[in-house]
């Protein structure tokens, strides 16, 4: 089914995602959970909010926490945004909560180069840092 039509569909604050494993070790995982929450929250509570952008922090951190979870040496890091055309990225600009966006994405899939990963102490962070600066 269409991610798009998912998110459509599903009128509630649930996560709509999954974590496939495959048979060659490669790890899958999904999360459409940052995309559409603006564009919820502007019609349920009429924040001031661009209704088509995500936040590039939470995006980061949600990002930096999965890639936690699956860690066997070495591995990759690929990131893809789908469907995420004229979308923008909230950035908060400082403790004072002002927010600036970027400007819109201008394709429908941003396909990000990979990082490797092969030492355990490595900070996913800084490794995980031009995957952040594409985006």
């Amino acid at each position: 089914m269409d991610l798009r039509v998912l998110r459509e569909q599903d009128n509630s604050s649930s996560t709509i995602g999954y974590t496939q494993v495959f048979r060659n070790g490669t790890i899958e995982t999904v999360d459409m959970s940052l995309l559409g929450i603006n564009a919820q929250n502007v019609a349920q509570f009429g924040t001031r909010v661009e209704p088509r952008s995500f936040s590039g922090e939470k995006y980061e951190r949600k990002l930096v926490e999965t890639v936690k979870r699956y860690i066997e040496l070495p591995f990759f890091i690929i990131v893809s945004f789908l469907e995420v055309k004229d979308y923008k990225i909230s950035i908060q600009k400082s403790e004072h909560h002002i927010i600036e966006y970027t400007d819109e994405i201008d394709r429908t899939n941003l396909i990000i180069p990979e990082v490797m990963v092969e030492d355990f102490d490595v900070n996913l962070a800084d490794a995980m840092k031009p995957i952040f600066n594409t985006v």
